[in-house]
């Protein structure tokens, strides 16, 4: 008896081991799925006895598992079997317990594993940037915030650029800030003292441009924060635009986050009218608000810088700056050692244009010296003419030696700094088409005769953005750029070839009514060198003009308002664009 019961035991010894599952690999995990694991290549594999599973050689330790490396059961291509014999132990309630050969890592339920994130109070990621930071609302740029969930260790500084890509190789840049403090987290709307602000690409200035979507449809608007472990070398904020930030910044860029977000002219409450489309010639005409001195609403589109009012005779445009939206002085290689100042059209320096022209049968010569016309954006225009004694009447003969829009003296808008260092257009202002209806007057002559734009662009003015507009009329024009209506009244169009704008009136011209700033310093050697004006920015009161010399090096004018009057200001020459100077003040004498 007792050896039979001795064999029993030993029977059931050796058979319980035999349905034991095989140990693990020497420092892996243990099995997942008990003693019958899923087949890897057959969904329905058949049943295997205990004792025929083939034994398991060792295997190299495997490597640790990674967040998202095992995608959840029910995803598998290859699901266990719903009848397996063998299914695998239900894990306990509670919190699961890892592998002493693992860490157990607990990730925050509501944040991504590891990652860098921008948000903002205003907008969502993939959601409309709202009006009131577009150059239909206020022009303020829009509040962020930006957060890491485990931040990548040795950031010491962050950027930040917005940027549009209206086509390809088009890149436009809204925003460019760098040298900003690891500390900051957050920055609100508006906010200009975060860090160090680099160029836009609408005006060149140091500061945020709010954009103006062109033409028909939604535009994608990128805005990016990016963690830096070194701060970027970047002496000259007015020669960092975004290219420049992202090569400065390429080797030193930790981890960066994005929000996308889209505007539609029109689609936020308080918008502006639409612009014109990329086509413009074929735009169709825009309804405009109108006023009792404005019927046609001809300024409407430049009410945040230009001021209307009118009396029976005269309408009164005003402007504070005297100076336009758009980038003033880049790329003009024949300097004449101006730099442009604000300069007040306003009370008694208002413009005023006659209402009612009053119309002749034969022309009147335009003046060399002077303003012959004004853009609406409240600016200036003077007569290609460069002498300012020259005669313009019928014994004119023209010289290109003195023609300034062939000489290389204005910038890619088609104006310079004068001699009263103010600026003024002497060709079409071609830049005022970003935003301008061709059907309405895009200046006016002194005796009040409507200006349109005809043609005027090439691949230096406007910088081929404008080539393929052609709005001049079938009908042959005049001398003075003019057309006569059929109720013997002229109109006015812009050319490419001179005049330019206007050569003559057809209306009577009070003399009077011209507005001329004067000369208000001597010019010394200064400059003289020069051989192209790389930018003017503008950031806060202080003013930075970047030019090249004859030897390749960079030299700037750095000009602010002096406390020594109202309209007196304090120039710094520097041939090292970031060695301060001693200043000289000069005032604007009337």
């Amino acid at each position: 008896m007792s050896h039979r019961l001795i064999v029993c035991c030993l029977v059931l010894f050796v058979t319980g081991c035999s349905l034991l599952p095989p140990p693990p690999p020497p420092g892996g995990p243990p099995p997942q799925n008990g003693a019958n694991p899923p087949p890897q290549n057959n969904a329905n594999p058949p049943p295997q006895s205990a004792a025929e599973q083939p034994s398991q050689p060792e295997q190299p330790s495997p490597p640790p598992v990674q967040d998202g490396d095992n995608p959840p059961t029910q995803d598998n291509a290859n699901p266990p079997p719903q009848d397996n014999p063998n299914p695998p132990p239900q894990e306990p309630a509670g919190e699961p317990i890892a592998p002493e050969s693992e860490t157990a890592v607990v990730e925050p339920s509501s944040a991504p594993s590891g990652g860098f994130t921008l948000t903002s109070p205003v907008m969502a990621n993939g959601g409309q940037l709202p009006a009131t930071f577009t150059c239909d609302g206020q022009n303020l740029s829009p509040p962020l915030a930006w957060q890491f969930f485990g931040a990548p260790a040795g950031t010491v500084s962050y950027a930040l650029a917005m940027h549009h890509i209206p086509g390809p190789g088009d890149t436009h840049w809204y925003w460019v800030v760098y040298n900003i403090p690891p500390t900051t987290l957050s920055i609100e709307a508006g906010s200009t003292t975060f860090g160090t602000f680099g160029t836009n690409s609408v005006n060149r200035d140091l500061q945020y441009a709010p954009p103006c979507s062109r033409g028909p449809g939604a535009k994608l608007y990128t805005i990016t924060v990016y963690a830096l472990s070194a701060v970027p070398d970047l002496p000259n904020p007015a020669a960092v635009d975004r290219d420049t930030l992202l090569a400065a910044i390429a080797d030193k860029t930790l981890a960066e986050a994005h929000l996308d977000v889209t505007y539609e002219r029109g689609q936020d409450q308080g918008a502006a009218v639409p612009e014109v489309a990329p086509d413009n010639s074929a735009a169709a005409p825009v309804t405009a608000s109108g006023t009792e001195c404005d019927p046609q609403g001809v300024f409407d589109r430049y009410s945040d810088y230009v001021h209307i009012s009118c009396d029976d005779i005269y309408l009164h445009v005003e402007t504070e700056t005297g100076q336009p939206m758009h980038e003033m002085m880049r790329g003009i290689t024949a300097w004449i050692l101006r730099v442009p100042l604000p300069f007040s059209y306003t009370g008694d320096r208002a413009w005023k244009l006659p209402r009612q022209p009053r119309w002749q049968d034969g022309h009147t010569a335009a003046h060399a010296r002077g303003p012959i016309a004004m853009a609406v954006n409240g600016v200036p225009i003077y007569h290609f003419d460069k002498r300012p004694d020259v005669a313009l009447d019928d014994s004119y003969v023209y010289d290109s030696k003195f023609d300034t829009v062939q000489q290389g003296e204005l910038d890619h808008c088609g104006g310079h700094a004068g001699q009263g260092e103010d600026y003024h257009y002497h060709t079409a202002p071609v830049c005022l088409l970003d935003n301008h209806d061709l059907n309405q007057p895009i200046g006016y002559t002194l005796g009040g005769g409507q200006i349109f734009y005809g043609t005027g662009a090439d691949d230096y003015y406007g910088e081929g953005k404008y080539n393929h507009i052609n709005n001049l009329p079938p009908e042959p024009l005049d001398e003075c750029n003019g057309l006569r209506q059929a109720d013997g009244s002229y109109v006015y169009y812009t050319t490419h070839d001179p005049p330019y704008t206007i050569g003559c009136y057809h209306e009577e011209v009070d003399w009077a009514l011209q507005i001329e700033p004067r000369q208000m310093r001597d010019l010394g050697e200064f400059g003289r060198n020069a051989t192209e004006i790389v930018s003017l920015t503008v950031q806060g009161d202080v003013r930075t003009l970047l030019f090249r010399t004859d030897r390749a090096e960079l030299n700037a004018v750095v000009y602010q308002p002096s406390a020594a009057g109202p309209d007196c200001w304090d120039f710094q020459f520097r041939t090292n664009v970031d060695q301060p100077v001693a200043a000289e003040t000069h005032c604007r004498v009337e």
